[in-house]
């Protein structure tokens, strides 16, 4: 059950994972109905990085 959640996280997310590291916003906290919790563009790269 927790792999097809991670697969729809990354379905999801994956543009920011392309996205140059500076140009991701780490200031602004957006709800992540995925993570079900705030994070900015850096938290939520960081946690798909460790998937």
């Amino acid at each position: 059950m927790a792999e097809k959640r991670q697969g729809k996280q990354l379905k999801k997310y994956w543009k920011l994972l392309q996205k140059n590291q500076e140009k991701l916003d780490s200031l602004n906290r957006r709800w992540r109905p995925s993570f079900k919790t705030y994070l900015t563009e850096t938290e939520l790269v960081n946690r798909l990085a460790f998937l």
